[in-house]
């Protein structure tokens, strides 16, 4: 009884304390000094609330998943269809080479290298998702018929990479799934990577060039020079003659929604 009774009085100065606040509130002050001290209060206010929005986008927009214009070093092309991903170097247009891609070996992608992920479905909604050798989830998108959404990655851990349909597709839809390797620069070769130079000036990174006189020249990535180097490639079996060239793939960088054919 003596805890009902100290609870009650405790309760009933609490009430009293917030009935006080909250009747003591409710008529504003007379006089200017109370409108003096309100409108110097705004000012200060305003500023806190700038500062914080200012912050606010500074800590936030630079990480948002906006198109940058940049250009991949490997273009991936991934396919879905219940209830697998096919994960290709060239576009999928027909059943048959989907069919034929989800049953041979693993693309080779080299590590560290800026990798675009073309991904589009040729039945139903599928959602795309890329999980590193470990088991951490890198990134996702989703796969739609007659769109292709593009995912940037630059994959640095050499091993198997798995993607897993995110989205209910069906039935079949908890063993849809695809894999690709991601191996060491050297693994996988000079196929792509050897470019000759019109005038000297710099390429892909990393890779060799020969000057008019036929030396050997370390060569860089030169931005919009790479266009007036005339870049060059030795065959290489994905890209075209303009491959680096920033002109020529506008079209390939500047959109989300895009057809898979250059």
């Amino acid at each position: 009884m003596a805890a009902f009774w100290l609870w009650s009085l405790i309760t009933l100065i609490v009430v009293a304390v917030y009935a006080h606040f909250a009747l003591s509130t409710r008529t504003p002050a007379e006089g200017e000094d109370y409108y003096k001290a309100i409108g110097q209060l705004r000012r200060p206010l305003f500023v806190f609330l700038v500062l914080l929005l200012l912050a606010s986008f500074a800590l936030s927009v630079p990480h948002f998943p906006y198109p940058r214009g940049q250009i991949p070093d490997k273009v991936v092309y991934v396919t879905a269809k219940q209830f697998a991903f096919a994960i290709t170097e060239k576009p999928i247009r027909t059943d048959e080479e989907f069919e034929a891609a989800t049953t041979a070996e693993p693309i080779k992608v080299p590590a560290n290298a800026l990798v675009e992920f073309r991904v589009t479905s040729r039945d139903v909604n599928h959602g795309f998702r890329l999980y590193a050798p470990d088991g951490e989830l890198l990134g996702q998108t989703q796969a739609m018929p007659g769109y292709v959404h593009r995912l940037f990655m630059r994959l640095d851990r050499p091993g198997t990479y798995l993607a897993l349909c995110l989205e209910y597709c069906g039935i079949g839809h908890h063993r849809m799934r695809g894999v690709f390797e991601v191996v060491a620069q050297k693994a996988v070769g000079a196929k792509g990577s050897d470019w000759r130079l019109a005038n000297g000036n710099g390429t892909e990174k990393g890779s060799k060039g020969v000057n008019d006189d036929g030396r050997d020249c370390p060569t860089r990535r030169s931005g919009m020079g790479a266009c007036r180097a005339r870049c060059v490639p030795t065959p290489h079996p994905r890209l075209g003659r303009d491959a680096f060239c920033p002109l020529s793939r506008l079209r390939l960088v500047g959109l989300v929604h895009a057809p898979f054919s250059r």
